[in-house]
């Protein structure tokens, strides 16, 4: 998905959702008895859970980033510069 063509409003609504995903999958794994679990090493793992987490860790980043990258170089002059971007 090209998220440099979707709405601020739109990405932040895809943003909250992933934080929300992100809470559930942190509260499943407290019983599972992994609450004391370090960030890094769930990413690592390969059971279903920490897949999860890394798939909703990816999205939240590229999410996370594109807003960012609108707050500081600005919205019309991000998508500018991605839309040269997929010329290439």
């Amino acid at each position: 998905m090209k998220l440099y063509s979707l709405s601020d409003s739109k990405v932040r609504e895809m943003l909250e959702k992933c934080e929300i995903q992100q809470s559930h999958i942190t509260d499943s794994l407290i019983p599972a008895g992994r609450g004391s679990e370090k960030y890094n090493e769930t990413l690592k793992k390969t059971d279903p859970l920490s897949v999860n987490f890394r798939i909703l860790h990816d999205k939240w980043s590229e999410l996370r980033n594109e807003m960012e990258s609108r707050s500081v170089y600005g919205a019309k002059w991000w998508r500018a510069k991605c839309a040269r971007e997929d010329i290439k």
